[in-house]
């Protein structure tokens, strides 16, 4: 093995343990890994560290390739009833990054009557050994409590940046999740979250309305100059007709989906990265990078179950809360806050820790 090689290993070994880690994974522990096919293809090293990092935790780590079941597909019977006995069920994907969803009935039943908890790692391979994923978890979770004072009370978001978007976006309190919970330093329960860790996530209402001018739409590998314009009114989209937007035009005229803005990401982890993760599956390791924003387009768990979804991003916004402003231009004012400051210097310089560029 190549010196960079034994630098990859060491990275990827590094990201299992701090994933796991957040999971709570401890000893006894029943710990499903269900890789679609081709990711057992295209990186069994994942796969292979996670059994060895959990195995050496004491849990019992089984392994389960699927094929992707889409957006509410369940397995079959068998592999839904070990969905019911194991304390977590990690879903592994590369080109297809969730092959169960937490939408699937059988992962909503496991979560939800069995306490069962469901991670997504996103992004495909190597995700486990990018900066987003060897981040402190504890600096994140500072972050995301920070933020979130600004949505203890229903209120109303407001997106803005240079390229002329304006996105009115009302919201409940009620509505605003982290990946987990706000209240506790490890995964709970009956949890869903994704992997790396990073984004705060808002139901968005049918009052949503203005122009977003979107820099990036996911399946598209690379940032969009200029800047595509999404309308929406009522909640729904209406994309400017453009070559970029062909594919999700089409989506749209399927009775089978929706154009409807049914969740709003806000990215928080300082180590997310746009030039890395745009060109990984489903953008991996961009979606949570801190200040970028997206706007997820069809399935509303609950209300329609839609084929196929699709996003739109900000990527260097400035939000508001009423008259408080949440990100400046891409840059998280909860980065400067004392408390976060106060977390990230017990894991080395705050500066550094908490610098954000623009990629």
């Amino acid at each position: 093995m190549s010196e960079l090689e034994q630098s990859y290993m060491d990275r990827l070994r590094e990201g299992a343990e701090k994933f796991l880690a957040y999971l709570g994974i401890e000893a006894g522990d029943q710990v499903i890994l269900m890789p679609s096919w081709e990711s057992m293809k295209s990186d069994m090293e994942t796969i292979d560290v996670l059994r060895d990092v959990g195995g050496k935790i004491g849990a019992d780590i089984t392994t389960i390739p699927i094929d992707a079941l889409g957006m509410r597909g369940d397995p079959n019977p068998v592999i839904v009833e070990a969905l019911y006995r194991c304390d977590c069920f990690i879903g592994i994907g590369d080109k297809t990054p969730n092959p169960i969803t937490g939408h699937a009935w059988s992962a909503l039943t496991a979560r939800w009557d069995f306490g069962a908890k469901q991670v997504d790692l996103r992004g495909g391979k190597g995700i486990l050994a990018s900066e987003a994923s060897l981040y402190p978890a504890e600096i994140t979770i500072a972050i995301a409590r920070e933020v979130r004072k600004n949505f203890m009370k229903d209120g109303v978001l407001r997106f803005t940046d240079s390229n002329g978007s304006d996105v009115i976006s009302p919201f409940k309190a009620s509505d605003v999740f982290f990946g987990g919970s706000f209240d506790a330093d490890t995964f709970g329960n009956g949890q869903r979250c994704d992997w790396p860790l990073g984004q705060i996530m808002i139901h968005s209402e049918d009052t949503l309305a203005g122009t977003a001018m979107v820099e990036a739409i996911r399946r598209i590998p690379n940032v969009i100059s200029p800047a595509v314009r999404f309308d929406i009114k009522g909640g729904h989209v209406e994309p400017e007709i453009r070559e970029e937007t062909a594919a999700i035009r089409k989506m749209f005229a399927d009775p089978q989906n929706s154009n409807i803005c049914t969740k709003l990401f806000l990215g928080l982890n300082p180590r997310g990265s746009i030039e890395e993760g745009i060109v990984k599956s489903n953008f991996g390791n961009m979606v949570q990078k801190a200040g970028v924003v997206c706007f997820m387009i069809g399935d509303k768990a609950g209300f329609m179950a839609t084929k196929e979804g699709t996003g739109g991003y900000l990527l260097a916004p400035t939000i508001r809360v009423g008259d408080d402003i949440v990100s400046e231009n891409g840059r998280l004012r909860a980065l400067d806050s004392a408390v976060v400051r106060d977390v990230a210097a017990r894991f080395g310089d705050p500066d550094e820790l908490l610098s954000s560029h623009r990629f």
